[in-house]
């Protein structure tokens, strides 16, 4: 029966025996590289065609594709290391065998000492007191419950020490490759999303295709909704919508007299008339010319209806970016320096270059990227005064006037509205 208490009590103390434990994570070495493909939900585009002999109609091409992706995967080997260490499995040893041996010497020493009762020592019961071998048998007692119960607790901690290790294996994602595949015709309603931000639709489709008239319109297009998404234009869809907006525009409003109408729905009418020339071509050549020839003559007459109010009491380069703010933007790396002459005619510009000459008093060089443009600078400017040494980096806002020969020099001249020193 002792026997067993015993064992129950060294079970109960190895199980107080604590352990501190850690995780660690290593890289081993990469096992291989491999591609993996991979489809993912892709989009929607779709392609514009109109047809010149009848503008007024655009019809609507859909395109349902998916990405097909192709990642480049490396497989590394990773160890996942547990660490389990014993918190004083030494001293809790060092403990035990010293107290374990201490009970075994005074235990020895008990055999040796006097086995008469300590007859100095008197209790009340009117017995002497033990004698010395049983007081040595006493501290044995004593030394042994802690020695044996601390060595049983150090053992059990320096058997759990040591470390468990698991290898797996482990995916990096390197690189990816996106590709369009699985192109195929959808249908389904299409709404027209116009620029005051308005819907119009749904119109159904047949065989991927729609088409609309520009009669029953509004106002103009901005972009195409399929499925609550977006459909995606490239970019001569995109100039044949605007082309088609610009049509629409000169069938919705009819013009008599250009000079009965505000500089501002004149502008308006020649971009529409530009743009509508893309598609209809020498059939809008004269609207035009009579548009370009009202617009030139208040310009250079500077009438009140070609600048905005207010535009000559100007302040600040912030207040002249907000009375015109540019439809294009000409520096380095721009993506409008694709626009022709006849897109930048009489529109808002924001350029950024270098001064490169001086022509006249009022007239510089501006060159950006490998272009050039003639600035217009107007005498009683606020800002005309400040200091523009050649080279010096500037941006400035005006409005562009057309092709200016000036000399040997022939460029497009900007109406400088504010111009300002950059770093």
């Amino acid at each position: 029966m002792a026997r067993r208490l015993s064992a129950v009590l060294l079970c109960g103390l190895a199980g107080c025996a604590s352990m501190d434990e850690s995780m660690r994570v290593e890289r081993g070495p990469k096992l291989r590289d491999f591609e993996r493909p991979r489809i993912v939900e892709g989009g929607v585009t779709g392609k514009v065609t109109i047809d010149p002999m009848a503008p007024g109609k655009l019809s609507l091409a859909l395109s349902g594709y998916d990405t097909c992706r192709t990642e480049r995967v490396e497989e590394f080997a990773e160890e996942h290391i547990r660490e389990r260490r014993g918190a004083g499995a030494g001293a809790s040893i060092s403990a035990g065998v010293l107290f374990s041996a201490a009970s075994a010497v005074a235990l020895g020493l008990s055999f040796a000492l006097s086995k008469e009762p300590d007859r100095t020592h008197l209790d009340g019961a009117g017995r002497y007191g033990p004698s010395q071998s049983q007081t040595a048998r006493a501290w044995s007692i004593g030394l042994v419950c802690f020695g044996v119960p601390a060595l049983a607790v150090g053992l059990v901690q320096w058997l759990r020490t040591g470390e468990e290790i698991e290898t797996v294996k482990v995916e990096q994602i390197a690189g990816q490759r996106d590709e369009t595949c699985n192109v195929r015709a959808v249908d389904g309603p299409v709404y027209l999303r116009m620029e005051d931000g308005s819907a119009v639709g749904p119109v159904p489709t047949s065989g991927g295709v729609l088409s609309f008239e520009a009669k029953p319109l509004k106002g103009p297009v901005d972009s195409f909704v399929f499925y609550e998404r977006e459909v995606s234009l490239d970019e001569g869809s995109k100039s044949l919508v605007i082309a088609f907006n610009g049509c629409a525009k000169l069938e919705r409003e009819s013009l008599a007299d250009p000079a009965a109408v505000a500089t501002g729905a004149l502008l308006k009418r020649l971009e529409a008339t530009r743009a509508c020339r893309h598609l209809r071509g020498d059939a809008v050549a004269a609207e035009q010319t009579r548009l370009e020839e009202e617009l030139g003559r208040r310009r250079e007459g500077g009438e009140a209806g070609t600048f905005l109010p207010g535009a000559k009491s100007l302040k600040s380069f912030e207040e002249a970016t907000q009375a015109y703010p540019p439809r294009f933007t000409l520096h380095d790396g721009s993506a409008d320096l694709a626009q022709g002459l006849d897109a930048l005619t009489n529109q808002n510009v924001l350029v950024r270059g270098r001064v490169q000459a001086g022509l006249s008093p009022n007239i510089g060089v501006v060159a950006y990227a490998d272009r050039e443009v003639f600035v217009f600078l107007p005498s009683d400017a606020p800002w005309v005064h400040d200091d523009f040494p050649l080279g010096s980096s500037v941006e400035l806002v005006g409005v562009v006037s057309g092709l200016q020969t000036v000399g040997e020099r022939t460029a497009p001249l900007v109406r400088a509205v504010w111009m300002r020193k950059v770093r």
